[in-house]
């Protein structure tokens, strides 16, 4: 069992083999959970409101863009197995988006696509 543990790295996604590109979006998280979860992926001290999710085989990894390296900054990783993927069809700014609500153990972050991306 792989907990998931709160990491700030530098890291070059694009060097993962295997790695499988499933959403970039917005970062909107729930109400409810939204200062929990910001606080336990040591978020809230940063203003981040654009995340990329990655789906690897048996993986959930949450990471920010970091503007100056052009890397991904790792936010979180999650085991699969522990969180629940909803994904729902909705407008937003008069944009059909799909719409991805991600459950962790940290609490619920809900990312909306961009760009049109295969899921």
């Amino acid at each position: 069992q792989m907990q998931a543990e709160i990491v700030d790295l530098n890291y070059n996604f694009a060097e993962v083999p295997g790695r499988g590109f499933i959403k970039q979006g917005t970062l909107l998280l729930d109400p409810s959970t939204e200062q929990e979860f910001l606080s336990k992926c040591n978020l809230a001290e940063k203003k981040v409101n654009y995340i990329h999710l990655w789906l690897m085989t048996d993986l959930l990894v949450i990471s920010r863009p970091n503007k100056k390296t052009h890397k991904q900054k790792l936010v979180a990783v999650f085991d699969l197995g522990k969180v629940n993927v909803v994904k729902e069809d909705t407008v937003v700014d008069g944009i059909d988006r799909c719409v991805l609500k991600v459950t962790t153990e940290r609490g619920t972050v809900v990312a909306y696509s961009v760009e049109e991306d295969v899921v």
